[in-house]
């Protein structure tokens, strides 16, 4: 699920989303595509959780895929990534690869956003989504966002507490 707080993912976290994994998104209040459909879980920084992923109608579907920090689907047309996308004569992603993810030159090694290690590109060390790269938020509005690491820890801890 998403919520409220941004999400700051290591660099295996960004890997993992570029194999497009689809996403929960946390809130404070209403959208257009699961209006006001959230949970209290309890915790603590009193995080509301989406009750389904984003581009899901239901919890028990999938949802849209999404390469990290990037707010367009597969096979949706993105322009804003013009050097990665147009490869094909297309606006299109058609593959989640190094070569056609935003924040790269088309490779590991050269990241030019969320990048905390020289070793895979420009270090910039943003390590929390800004709105503008948020799929949560650019697709559900402002009141949405993608989890943090620490935000996620915390759901999962919440949910082994409340079967021990």
């Amino acid at each position: 699920m998403n919520y409220k707080k941004r999400l700051s993912p290591a660099y295996w976290m960004l890997a993992s989303m570029l194999l497009a994994a689809p996403f929960f998104a946390s809130c404070g209040g209403n959208n257009e595509q699961q209006s006001e459909d959230y949970v209290d879980l309890g915790l603590p920084s009193g995080t509301l959780w989406a009750t389904a992923n984003v581009g899901a109608n239901a919890p028990e579907e999938y949802g849209n895929y999404y390469a990290w920090a990037e707010t367009k689907t597969y096979s949706e047309v993105d322009e804003s990534n013009t050097m990665n996308y147009n490869y094909a004569g297309s606006y299109i992603k058609t593959a989640y690869n190094w070569f056609t993810y935003k924040y790269c030159q088309g490779s590991e090694t050269t990241m030019t956003k969320y990048c905390m290690s020289s070793d895979f590109g420009t270090v910039d060390s943003l390590n929390v989504l800004q709105p503008v790269d948020d799929a949560a938020t650019a697709n559900l509005g402002e009141e949405w966002r993608m989890p943090t690491i620490v935000e996620w820890k915390a759901a999962i801890g919440s949910g082994r507490s409340a079967t021990a």
